[in-house]
């Protein structure tokens, strides 16, 4: 388990919310997928059905996510 701070903003369907620094435990992730409409973003999914955006490229947040667990 790690805590890492990522830029990034929860995806609420009907809702636009901005940008904003988020601390991920990574023991709660349980997995994450490229972005394909942005190649610099990825999609973490989180425990609890929580979805979040992340302004951090698929392979860079895998390696941080990797190295930290």
């Amino acid at each position: 388990m790690a805590l890492i701070r990522v830029t990034g903003k929860p995806q609420v369907s009907g809702e636009k919310l901005s940008p904003r620094d988020i601390i991920l435990n990574t023991s709660h992730v349980i997995y994450i997928t490229p972005d394909h409409n942005a190649s610099e973003k990825c999609v973490v999914h989180m425990q609890g059905e929580d979805v979040l955006l992340v302004d951090m490229p698929f392979e860079d947040m895998w390696m941080l996510i990797q190295r930290e667990t």
